[in-house]
Parts: C-alpha cells; sequence; structure tokens
C-alpha cells in the first residue's frame, strides 16, 4: 500500500480503478513519480486471487491505513486498496509503527 492508499498502480482518481474486463490495464502514476507510465493489475485481475496479500509499513501510512479500516467498516471514501475484494484469503502485513496507536480501529 502507498502512502495515500493506492495498491499496484490503481491511483485514486484514474481510469485503471473502473475497468470491469481486462486484466491488466495502462495507468499513470501522481506528478513526481519516477516514472508515470504503468501498466497495472486491475480490480478483476486481483479478485480472482486464491490469497493476496497486502503490505503496509511505517507511522507515514498510518493515515492512509485508518481510511482502509473505515472503509471496511463503511465509513468514508475508500482508498483503491480498500476496494480490493478476492475469491480467496485476503492478509494484511502490517508493522508495529504503522499499527501503533490504531489498536482501536
Amino acid at each position: 500500500m502507498g502512502s495515500e492508499g493506492h495498491t499496484d498502480s490503481l491511483y485514486q482518481g484514474t481510469d485503471s480503478l473502473n475497468e470491469t474486463q481486462r486484466r491488466v490495464s495502462p495507468g499513470l502514476a501522481p506528478d513526481g513519480a519516477p516514472s508515470r507510465q504503468r501498466v497495472t493489475l486491475t480490480f478483476p485481475a486481483l479478485s480472482r486471487s486464491g490469497l493476496c496479500l497486502l503490505a503496509a509499513t511505517g507511522a507515514g501510512k498510518r493515515d492512509a491505513f485508518s481510511s482502509v479500516l473505515d472503509a471496511y467498516d463503511g465509513a468514508g471514501d475508500p482508498p483503491p486498496v480498500a476496494q480490493v475484494a478476492v475469491e480467496g484469503e485476503l492478509t494484511w502485513l502490517v508493522d508495529r509503527e504503522l499499527a501503533q496507536d490504531i489498536a482501536d480501529d
């Protein structure tokens, strides 16, 4: 998970978020990224996963991860990573630095 809640190259406000048929899609990273033009897996491709591991580390991602937890509770505007739904198992891998102070979420 990126610091603003993206996964793969699925960024908020991009056309790739709306792809419903193709497994990959051209993408465009935000300004300032080392490489703006990308190819990304889409939600339809990710949904076919038997096991999806999502990793997030560091205190700098705490706000984005809190938004993910809020989205799972049905509140707020979900960041792209919170929109990943898989046929199999979805497991989050987070470190202590990120999890600190959000235990109540």
